[in-house]
């Protein structure tokens, strides 16, 4: 993960200041989010002297192919005089018990970490783990344990499974309830959290000597039956020292999505609704893409020199598999050279009568259709496109035989041009009273047709509005096109599809940092909210359906080349 410099000397603020903390007891600083189990006495209450009751369901009985599976994501936002600059990293990883080994007389396993962005791994610290008279145990060189998690009283020194606890510090479970962007359960946390102000008030007087203020929250989760389970760590740091104000804001959630371990209360973790799969197997830019048969096909692009490719591709999100299956006919000119100018062209691909149509508006070969079967990988010629749309960057849409294009002009009204396929006859919709706006995103549903955010060039804003286009209302009647707003930010160059009648409007930016959240539209309540999150924020890609599920694909800006998957089912923001 790559840091600015301002991020780098803050973190390594924060590092220490967590390390101040963490040599500090509950006396001294520790203050848990959370009142104590139920029962136990409380450690800062010098009077209570109640014996702290066994803490339930940690007599883990370990063996060689237990394992946990996690995945996290780390967000950072520094700003500097009022510049705000965002980072974010994500990644997987699965820790697998492999063979034991006696230190002193408990068997240990040996933890075994594979994944995905290990280089930036934020696991646990631990070569080893143990269990032993309901106390979690770990050790890093293999030849002294440590306690992790003591569930004989829920009250021990030092350990953590995620967090680094000082030895000295003193830890009390907390029943709590965790929640982050990968899970949500009740569990048991190891906590503390701590602070300074810019003021304090001092024998009644109000005093302000600090150049800095700061908070640190960690929250080490397990859960009955399972162990560790999940970890939450927020710092927060202003600074207003030398005359110049800066602040710092961290968070790093991990969440468990699966195990060989079953919960004492019947909870079962889930995969996350967003999950990165294979990465594309070269970089390639601005291309397009159609999904057929259970697999994506992909046509042409830039390669990673930005020169115009005619190689396809095709991905198979079941075995999260890609293959080369061939070359285009001619190359796609997906990208236009005129003296030191690029010009990014308009290309969409739709499937239609299990024919794959590459539809090219400017450009070129603005005129032509390619039609690709790939049932016996032949090419052929399309119709010529209508003079109205020929030469114009439109947005297309496809709706059962027909390709609907809606021209991007600023001084007329937006025009409607529809082909149908089957007869290759031209004709026009409805005019909408307004301009198409540029960045829109398109989707097609049930007849219907959905422009999601765009940005006004003429007051440079960024819309929440979605235009709607009902197709099946009849040339010259009112009411074709309507109108309803998202509940996000108004953002542009973002991607939509439609899922089992619900509209995804994914990512975008607004002039600021690019965005990672997603609006859903269930269209038949005409109602919105904000479900879970991309992993990685991005704009301007490439979305495909494939068996109910959203595939986004990013183009290569800012060196991007991932792939997401985003399964509705599995998002429980979305039930």
């Amino acid at each position: 993960m790559k840091y600015s410099s301002l991020a780098l000397i803050t973190l390594c603020l924060v590092n220490f200041l967590i390390f101040l903390s963490c040599s500090s007891d509950s006396e001294n600083g520790m203050v848990p989010n959370n009142p104590p189990l139920d029962g136990q006495n409380d450690p800062s209450n010098d009077n209570d002297v109640v014996d702290n009751p066994e803490i339930e369901g940690f007599e883990l009985e370990f063996s060689i192919g237990d394992f946990w599976e996690f995945y996290w994501f780390e967000e950072i936002v520094t700003s500097a005089q009022g510049d705000i600059s965002t980072s974010s990293d994500n990644g997987s990883f699965r820790i697998t018990l492999k063979e034991s080994r006696m230190i002193g007389e408990i068997e240990a396993f040996a933890l075994e970490i594979t994944g995905n962005n290990l280089e930036a791994y934020p696991g646990p610290r631990w070569a080893y783990l143990a269990s032993q008279d309901n106390v979690l145990l770990g050790s890093m060189d293999g030849t002294v344990l440590d306690t992790i998690f003591n569930a004989q009283d829920g009250i021990w020194k030092g350990g953590g499974f995620f967090a680094s606890f000082d030895e000295e510090a003193t830890i009390t479970a907390l029943s709590t309830e965790l929640e982050n962007e990968f899970i949500e359960t009740d569990a048991i946390a190891a906590s503390y959290q701590e602070g300074q102000t810019i003021c304090e008030v001092i024998a009644g007087e109000r005093i302000c000597a600090n150049d800095e203020a700061f908070t640190i929250r960690v929250n080490d989760f397990f859960k009955a039956g399972i162990g560790p389970v999940g970890y939450n760590l927020n710092r927060n740091v202003f600074d207003q020292g030398g005359g110049f104000t800066t602040t710092f804001d961290s968070r790093l959630e991990i969440g468990l999505a699966a195990t060989s371990f079953s919960a004492d209360d019947g909870f079962v973790p889930s995969l996350p609704p967003w999950v990165e799969k294979t990465t594309l197997p070269e970089p390639f830019r601005t291309t397009t893409a159609a999904p057929w048969n259970g697999k994506i096909y992909f046509f042409g692009g830039l390669d990673v020199d930005s020169n115009n490719s005619r190689q396809m591709y095709t991905y198979d999100p079941e075995s999260d598999v890609w293959e080369e299956f061939g070359q285009t006919p001619e190359e796609l000119t997906y990208q236009i050279r005129d003296g030191v100018s690029i010009f990014n062209l308009n290309y969409e691909a739709f499937v239609i009568d299990d024919k794959i149509y590459i539809v090219r508006t400017t450009g070129p070969e603005a005129n032509a259709i390619l039609i690709y079967d790939p049932l016996n990988g032949s090419w052929e010629s399309g119709p010529e496109l209508n003079f109205n749309v020929a030469g114009i960057q439109c947005y297309m849409a496809n709706i059962d035989d027909n390709i609907l294009f809606f021209p991007i002009r600023t001084t007329r009204n937006g025009e409607v041009w529809v082909l149908n396929t089957t007869t290759n006859v031209w004709s026009q919709g409805n005019t909408s009273p307004f301009p198409h706006l540029s960045r829109s995103t398109v989707s097609a549903f049930d007849n219907k047709v959905y422009f999601s955010g765009s940005f006004r060039s003429g007051t440079s804003t960024f819309e929440t509005r979605v235009r709607i286009y009902d197709y099946s209302v009849p040339i010259g009647e009112g009411g074709s096109w309507t109108e309803t707003f998202f509940t996000g930010d108004g953002r542009a160059s973002a991607e939509s599809q439609v899922v089992n009648g619900r509209l995804y409007v994914m990512g975008g930016d607004n002039f600021g940092p690019e965005k990672r959240s997603v609006e859903e539209y269930v269209i038949s309540q005409d109602s919105w909210k904000t479900v879970g999150s991309m992993l990685k924020a991005r704009s301007a890609f490439l979305s495909v359906v494939v068996n109910n599920k959203i595939y986004a694909i990013d183009l290569g800006f800012h060196e991007n080349y991932t792939i997401e998957e985003y399964d509705p089912t599995r998002d429980r923001k979305s039930q």
